[in-house]
C-alpha cells in the first residue's frame, strides 16, 4: 500500500509525505490496520513513506528507455521478443480524459493481448501526463 501511495502521489517528491497526504488524500490513513492518527503514528507513518519514496527514487535513476528486442532460437526455430519500458512514460491524456490516476497497462499486437503490465499511476506536471509503470519488462 505504501508503494502505490508513492507512485500515485509523487511522494518521491514530498519532503513530509505524511503532512502531504493528510492534505491531499484526507482518508488516507483508513488504509492501514493501526490506530495511526497520533504524533508516534504519523512519525512511524512518515518514516516508512520516506523510505517507500527512497526506493522509488533509486528505481527512477535507472532510468530504461523504450526498447523491443527480439531472440532467435535455434533450438525450437522460435522468435522470443522482450519489451523493455521506462520507469516513467509521457502519455498523451488529458486530466478530463482520466477519472482515476490508476490505470491498468497491457501490450497488444494488433487485437490480440500478448501481456499484462499491472498497474501504473497517472502523475500530472500541468499539462503533461506521465505514467509511472511499476512491471517495466515483459517477454
Amino acid at each position: 500500500k505504501l508503494d502505490s501511495l508513492v507512485y500515485q502521489f509523487g511522494l518521491d517528491r514530498q519532503s513530509v509525505p505524511a503532512n502531504y497526504l493528510d492534505i491531499h488524500c484526507p482518508n488516507w490513513r483508513t488504509q492501514f490496520p493501526l490506530p495511526l492518527e497520533d504524533d508516534i503514528g504519523t512519525r512511524f507513518l512518515n518514516n516508512l513513506l520516506v523510505i517507500a519514496s527512497n526506493e522509488v527514487k533509486k528505481k527512477a535513476k535507472k532510468e530504461v528507455k523504450l526498447s523491443c528486442t527480439h531472440y532467435f532460437s535455434w533450438d525450437n526455430q522460435s522468435i522470443r521478443t522482450e519489451v523493455t519500458l521506462p520507469h516513467k512514460q509521457l502519455f498523451m491524456f488529458t486530466r478530463e480524459q482520466l477519472s482515476v490516476s490508476r490505470i491498468d497497462l497491457v501490450l497488444f499486437e494488433g487485437q490480440k493481448l500478448l501481456a499484462n503490465l499491472g498497474t501504473g499511476y497517472a502523475q500530472f506536471d500541468g499539462e503533461q501526463c506521465h505514467v509511472v509503470i511499476r512491471k517495466t519488462r515483459a517477454e
